[in-house]
């Protein structure tokens, strides 16, 4: 889940992200072909290739203005706009390479982020793979990458290439995981007639949290909130906060 800072000087506050946001994601699906020369019938191959997340360009976010953060938490975006599951698998294949945009907090907001979350920002992606069980949805991790540091990329974007593709299958989603802290969370806003110097939050982005519903209002700490980083772990993710950005992108190949 999501955490803000106001700096040194002021009572730093935790704020759950069920805010603002910025501009998002379907996924664009890229065929390219070529000849087969092998084949007697002329046939074309074909070869997908697709990014999830695309479609929203990688700015925004809440750093170091009225800073927030992911932390210690996985999540997905689940509405962009209106189109729901953006980051659902589109066909089997492999994962082979990710990004994430970062703001890049003030030293204040550092030293608030760190007191609580860890001194340095880490992330990574995972796959989990959803299933019913009594009725209720939870989702499985089948496979994540390696967590990374994020120090050198804070207030740029960073495109991590897998060494070990991550293999995916047709209705998978894609998480960001946050075992620390990261400023990876953008707000989405709509004009507000009434006073355009506050705009109203886009109900209709919204980004789903790996912990429990009961504890969603609550401000994270280690015993409310976790990544799902265990293999075969389940989760039922069941917050969701509108009006927010989860700031990555995947890239599939089949």
């Amino acid at each position: 889940m999501s955490v803000n800072s106001s700096g040194l000087s002021q009572i730093s506050r935790i704020a759950i992200a069920s805010i603002l946001a910025v501009a998002l994601l379907a996924s664009a699906v890229v065929i390219s072909f070529s000849d087969n020369a092998n084949a007697a019938d002329g046939a074309v191959s074909a070869k997908k290739s697709t990014v999830l997340g695309a479609d929203a360009s990688l700015r925004g976010a809440l750093c170091p203005q009225s800073c927030s953060a992911l932390a210690i938490v996985s999540g997905f975006q689940a509405e962009v706009d209106g189109d729901s599951s953006p980051y659902r698998v589109p066909f089997d294949g492999n994962v082979t390479k990710w990004m994430i945009a970062l703001g890049k907090p003030s030293a204040s907001q550092r030293d608030f982020f760190e007191a609580r979350f860890g001194v340095a920002p880490k992330a990574g992606i995972g796959v989990i793979r959803p299933r019913t069980v009594a009725g209720k949805k939870e989702y499985k991790l089948v496979k994540r990458s390696p967590v990374i540091g994020l120090n050198r990329y804070l207030g740029d974007v960073a495109a991590i290439p897998l060494e070990k593709k991550l293999a995916v299958k047709k209705g998978d989603f894609i998480v960001l995981t946050v075992p620390t802290w990261a400023p990876a969370l953008a707000s989405r806003t709509l004009p507000n007639p009434a006073n355009p110097n506050r705009p109203l939050p886009d109900l209709n982005y919204s980004w789903r949290a790996s912990r429990d519903r009961t504890v969603c209002a609550k401000s994270p700490n280690m015993k409310n909130s976790q990544p799902q980083m265990k293999i075969n772990s389940t989760v039922p993710y069941g917050c969701r906060f509108t009006s927010a950005q989860l700031l990555y992108r995947v890239k599939i190949t089949n």
